[in-house]
C-alpha cells in the first residue's frame, strides 16, 4: 500500500502527463514549483469560415455602336435570327408584321394601342418563347407585333433589357449583362 503523499504524487504526475506538463513540475506534492508551469501547447487556429462560393460570372454581350450612333444586333427569336435595333426607350420588344409572319407567330387577339415614332398604331401582344443575344437568353418575353404599315423595324426594348442585370454604354459599345 502506498503512503498518501505517494498517492497524491502519482495522481498529480498522471494528471500532469495527461495535460502535457512535465511530470517533474508536479511530482512533489509538498511544494509548489517556483516557476509557472510551461504553457499549454498552442491550440490549433480556429478554422477560417468557409469563404462564400465565388459569385457566378455575369454573361456579357458587347454591341458596337453603328455609323449613326445606333445599336443594331442579331437577336435569336424562337431560334430564328432577327436583326433588331436596341432601344432603351421602347417599352417592349417590337416585331414588324413581316418578321412575325416569317417567324410563324400567332398574334390574333384584342388589338392594343401602341405609341410609335410614327404616331399611334394598333398592334398585337405576343409572348416570345426565347429571345437571345449572344450568350444571354431569356424565356417568355413579352412583345408587340407592329401593324403592316409601321415598316420593317424590329426593336429590342425594355421587356427584354429590363430583365437583365445591367445595360451600359462603355467604350463605344452597349454592354448587356445577365
Amino acid at each position: 500500500m502506498l503512503p498518501p503523499a505517494a498517492k497524491i504524487a502519482l495522481v498529480a504526475g498522471a494528471f500532469a502527463l495527461f495535460l502535457g506538463y512535465g511530470a517533474a513540475n508536479l511530482i512533489d506534492a509538498n511544494a509548489l514549483p517556483d516557476a509557472p508551469p510551461p504553457p499549454i501547447a498552442a491550440q490549433p487556429a480556429a478554422l477560417a469560415p468557409a469563404s462564400a462560393a465565388p459569385a457566378p460570372r455575369l454573361r456579357e454581350v458587347s454591341i458596337p455602336v453603328g455609323a449613326r450612333g445606333q445599336y443594331f444586333t442579331e437577336v435569336e427569336v424562337n431560334r430564328r435570327a432577327v436583326r433588331m435595333l436596341v432601344d432603351t426607350g421602347a417599352t417592349g420588344v417590337a416585331i414588324s408584321a413581316a418578321t412575325a409572319e416569317r417567324l410563324g407567330l400567332s398574334y390574333v387577339g384584342e388589338p392594343v394601342m401602341l405609341s410609335t415614332a410614327g404616331g399611334a398604331a394598333k398592334g398585337a401582344r405576343v409572348k416570345l418563347d426565347l429571345v437571345a443575344v449572344g450568350g444571354i437568353e431569356l424565356r417568355a418575353v413579352d412583345a408587340f407585333v407592329l401593324p403592316k404599315d409601321a415598316g420593317d423595324v424590329n426593336l429590342l426594348g425594355m421587356s427584354f433589357l429590363g430583365r437583365l442585370a445591367g445595360v451600359e454604354e462603355k467604350n463605344g459599345a452597349l454592354v448587356l449583362r445577365q
